[in-house]
């Protein structure tokens, strides 16, 4: 039977390598006799152990009995660790660097420390049992080893307590079956390590805070004294403001009649900041969301802050106001706004009251923009009504004998009261609807004048009487010209329609004679798709009733060639038909084709004679008389 190499003790299967021999050292599985000659016992419990190191198994220690102890291993691996630190007397130690927020400060690189002494379980401490005690000259050194369970920080006030380094070695990660190569060099320097404590690094942390506090009382009255700075110019500020004179506005301004001037000087805080006063500054801020043209358009809070700071409305340390700095000058002077808080505080009450509306941007409210498009569209509408109307004046004046006009005044004129109660200028002034209808006899008095429009009566109060006159005496000479030739007109027309009738018979009888007596004979009989009438009397009626009737003619002569065409056509195939069946049944072929056979789909009997119209028609009796030809034989 062959054997299995035995697998080694440290493929990760195995439990507990490492045991106590009998003089308190410890040994490895490969160190010690197989079975209970190794003389070894449990580093946790103290129990017998067998040394398990048969072929087919991985070698560790068993426990005598049925159950095998929990803590072994971990035990076995601390043990050997402080046996490693005893016996070589080394030791890598850490960095030694202090560290406070983002401050540090590196006070000696990591080192290999050669020790003189080296205790385990140094028990002669009070309140302190560490894993290794090492000395070196006059330097002590605490070690503790990290395998299930790190110092906690009860522990670690102790050491501090103590006065002593103390730092602390994990080997949580080391396989607890890992030769004793690797824990040697796990523990003497590969393996991570930290300080638990160490006096110069407190030292370093202390004088680092020391430093830090002094650095931030320094930091706090300065900042006190720039707090106090501030809101000193803030009152100076504000008491110049308060003699600030400030020149009436200009009310007729597009901007106040839409209402935006009950939305200015709005006392919302930080006016202090500003060379100019609450009402100035917002008059500015509201100005820019109105359009020249009619594009309503948006900005953002620092836009408008920008302008307002490039029109040199800011007083002067208050461009920017730190968030720290505003917040404490508020808690000292609750009115207190940074300009640039202060504008974004007034484009939020506009939104507030409607007259802005906020989706990313500021921009005008739908309300706002549309009562400023209204009244630029009234502006505009009076202007172009009052240029148009003086122009229209003018030019009826320019056609006026210069000894009609009289002292005619064209500005009193405006203002003159008409028929319905309302002068133009009123009417325009008041973007007044009954201005176009004002307009209506205005505009009969130049059709008059200058289209030879019909004579009016009235004149609107302008000093048109002579030229009334003389218009009405042109509109009879002209009434008597047209007349006249009117009637030379409907002489001419008449006379035309006559010889247009003439040629139209005499196109179509053309047409009809091309193509023989028959179709002369056709245009002069009433034809049910000209509704009774003859295509002649239809084509002498007009130019569409001759397109009508010559369109007809032409279709029935097409209808009747294709007849003939496809009559011809099936005497061609009938006559192929009885001279192929001659050739099959000779003097069978009168009776063949002069008799019923099924014939067709629907298999209705019928004569072939009649049947043969066609080329398929034809091959089906053709076929049918090849095979009577063939059964007759």
């Amino acid at each position: 039977m062959t054997r299995h190499a035995p697998r080694k003790f440290s493929d990760g299967s195995a439990e507990l390598v490492y045991a106590i021999d009998a003089a308190g050292k410890i040994r490895h599985i490969s160190e010690v006799e197989r079975g209970y000659a190794c003389d070894c016992t449990c580093p946790a419990c103290g129990a017998m152990l067998n040394a398990r190191k048969g072929p087919d198994n991985v070698h560790h220690f068993g426990h005598r009995s049925f159950f095998s102890c929990a803590n072994g291993p971990e035990t076995a691996l601390h043990k050997l660790a402080k046996e490693i630190i005893s016996t070589e007397r080394r030791l890598l130690v850490p960095e030694v660097k202090a560290i406070f927020g983002e401050q540090s400060s590196l006070i000696h690189q990591r080192k290999l420390v050669c020790f003189d002494e080296v205790v385990e379980e140094a028990r002669h401490l009070s309140q302190l049992v560490p894993d290794i005690h090492a000395k070196l000259d006059e330097h002590h050194l605490f070690v503790e080893i990290y395998v299930t369970h790190a110092c906690d920080e009860l522990k670690r006030e102790n050491l501090r307590a103590n006065g002593v380094a103390a730092v602390e070695i994990d080997l949580s990660r080391l396989r607890r079956d890992s030769e004793r190569s690797v824990v040697r060099d796990a523990v003497i320097e590969k393996a991570d390590r930290q300080w638990l404590f160490h006096p110069r690094i407190d030292a370093a942390v202390d004088a680092m805070r020391i430093a830090h506090r002094a650095k931030v009382n320094a930091q706090r009255k300065q900042f006190d004294d720039e707090v106090s700075v501030r809101l000193r110019r803030y009152d100076a500020g504000l008491t110049e403001l308060a003699i600030r004179k400030v020149a009436s506005p200009d009310n007729t301004k597009e901007f106040f009649r839409i209402g935006l001037g009950n939305h200015i000087g709005c006392s919302l805080g930080g006016s202090g900041g500003f060379t100019v006063t609450e009402r100035e500054w917002q008059y500015r801020v509201l100005r820019v969301f109105i359009p020249k043209d009619d594009v309503r358009r948006s900005f953002r809070h620092q836009a408008i802050f920008e302008w307002i700071k490039d029109k040199k409305l800011l007083r002067a340390g208050f461009h920017y106001v730190r968030p720290e700095l505003e917040e404490a000058m508020r808690e000292r002077n609750s009115q207190f706004l940074s300009p640039y808080r202060a504008i974004e505080a007034y484009l939020d009450e506009l939104v507030g009251r409607g007259v802005l509306q906020k989706i990313k941007s500021y921009s005008l409210s739908e309300a706002v923009f549309t009562k400023l498009m209204d009244l630029r569209e009234s502006i505009d509408r009076k202007h172009q009504r009052r240029t148009s109307l003086v122009e229209r004046i003018e030019k009826l004046l320019e056609r006026l004998p210069e000894s009609e006009l009289d002292d005619f005044s064209l500005n009193d004129w405006m203002w003159q009261v008409q028929e319905d109660g309302m002068s133009f200028g009123e009417a325009i002034e008041a973007d007044d609807e009954s201005f176009d209808a004002m307009l209506v006899p205005l505009r009969k008095i130049e059709a008059m004048m200058f289209r030879k429009g019909a004579a009016v009566a009235y004149s609107l109060g302008l000093p048109i009487g002579a030229e009334q006159a003389r218009q009405m005496e042109a509109r009879k000479r002209e009434a008597d010209d047209r007349e006249a030739a009117k009637q030379a007109e409907a002489v001419r027309r008449e006379e035309a329609l006559q010889k247009a009738a003439a040629d139209r018979g005499d196109a179509l009888g053309l047409t009809a004679a091309k193509h023989g007596d028959e179709w002369v004979s056709w245009i002069t009989i009433g034809q049910p798709e000209l509704d009774g009438m003859t295509p002649l009397a239809v084509a002498i009626l007009g130019q569409e009733g001759a397109d009508r009737a010559r369109r007809l003619l032409q279709s029935l002569i097409e209808r009747r060639d294709e007849e003939c065409a496809r009559n011809a056509e099936i005497e061609r195939w009938k006559s192929e038909l009885e001279r192929e069946v001659f050739g099959l049944l000779k003097d069978r072929t009168q009776p063949f084709l002069d008799s019923p056979y099924a014939l067709g789909p629907s298999g209705k009997k019928v004569k072939p004679r009649d049947y043969c119209v066609s080329k398929e028609t034809f091959e089906e009796c053709l076929k049918l008389a090849t095979s009577i030809a063939k059964k007759k034989r």
